[in-house]
């Protein structure tokens, strides 16, 4: 993996590949998962960012206070 491009130490039996197969991989989905983690945060600040910025202004601005009518 490229995670380990100097790890040269020699696999004897079984055992021994199945924890290459389990540890070299799952490092990287660790490192991935990280880094997906770090990107839904981030883009879930800007998001919230403009809507805030959204309801903060009224979509069209006010002209004059009309006052209700008696019948409605």
């Amino acid at each position: 993996m490229a995670l380990y491009p100097g790890d040269d130490e020699t696999i004897e039996d079984t055992r021994g590949v199945f924890e290459a197969l389990s540890t070299k991989p799952g490092v990287v989905l660790l490192v991935l998962g990280a880094m997906h983690l770090g990107n839904v945060y981030v883009l879930n600040r800007i998001r919230r960012r403009v809507v805030m910025e959204r309801e903060r202004l009224p979509p069209v601005a006010p002209r004059e206070w009309i006052a209700p009518t008696a019948g409605a």
